[in-house]
């Protein structure tokens, strides 16, 4: 999914390499869902290369949407021959012990945001652990505990072209995994 993600924001730079872009989009979709999300990048890209020019700018999203949609059907096709319902990626027929909640509220729901919003952003580790000087939580470290170039990437001194698109996108991709019914349980952090 990280290597997916990489080289579809490469790709999607300017709008550089649509059809690498909708392959690595589709792709990512397929490892990871919330990578799917990253739609907005692509779109605000191929709009500033090709504002004045609708017929590159149809020819560039064409290239773009063909393999990702190739990539959905083929995972929408599989979903079907799994579970006879394409739209089922195999969520509803999770044996967990939090099966009530995700019952009550969905696999979705502003429900499990705060939860959510508390490991991304408060995660740290156990400092009285016996036996180690430190233990990691099971659900993670914050965000910027593991990556703290993050913290410097909402302050920056100057916003190139690209930099609201890439900021929609870092919201959209995370607004689907905030809203998830886990927390990414047994991870090292975001």
């Amino acid at each position: 999914g990280v290597a997916l993600a990489c080289v579809y924001l490469y790709c999607a730079l300017e709008a550089a390499h649509p059809l690498a872009a909708g392959l690595a989009l589709g792709l990512g979709f397929a490892t990871r869902t919330p990578l799917g999300f990253a739609l907005p990048l692509f779109l605000c890209e191929a709009l500033r290369a090709d504002r004045s020019d609708p017929r590159a700018l149809l020819r560039r999203l064409a290239l773009f949407a063909a393999p990702a949609a190739l990539v959905l059907s083929a995972l929408l096709w599989h979903n079907h021959a799994r579970f006879g319902d394409a739209a089922e990626f195999g969520h509803r027929y999770l044996q967990i012990a939090w099966r009530a909640r995700i019952e009550r509220w969905g696999l979705f729901s502003y429900h499990y945001m705060p939860r959510n919003l508390a490991v991304v952003l408060t995660g740290l580790p156990y400092t009285h652990a016996q036996g180690a000087p430190f233990q990691i939580n099971a659900h993670g470290l914050a965000l910027w505990v593991t990556t703290p170039i993050y913290a410097w990437a909402l302050w920056p001194r100057r916003t190139p072209s690209p930099f609201w698109a890439l900021a929609a996108t870092a919201s959209a991709v995370a607004l689907p995994s905030l809203l998830y019914q886990n927390s990414g349980w047994l991870q090292f952090g975001y």
